[in-house]
């Protein structure tokens, strides 16, 4: 495939930090309150996430990261689900 002209070719690895999600337990799904929100892909339903992430369904505490060794993601990062129904419906938020 051919490229506008005043395009570069680049791979998305060169242009971002590319890191996957990590799995979340039962027992720490559903917390209305912590350190840390854990977005799923069922928060971008929610009506104030319509564009950017504001509310999360599940918080976890700086404790439960180092039980899940997951990282959490800087501010302004977009999220995109990769598998499932967050693909096939190509959602995103910022």
């Amino acid at each position: 495939m051919t490229s506008p002209k005043n395009w570069t070719d680049s791979r998305l690895g060169e242009l971002c930090t590319l890191q996957g999600g990590s799995a979340f337990s039962r027992s720490l799904q559903g917390r209305g309150t912590g350190d840390i929100p854990f977005i799923k892909q069922s928060d971008m339903s929610l009506v104030a996430n319509s564009q950017y992430i504001f509310e999360s369904n599940n918080w976890v505490s700086e404790a439960d990261l180092l039980e899940l060794r997951a990282h959490p993601l800087p501010p302004h990062s977009v999220v995109f689900g990769k598998i499932g129904e967050g693909l096939k419906r190509n959602r995103y938020r910022v």
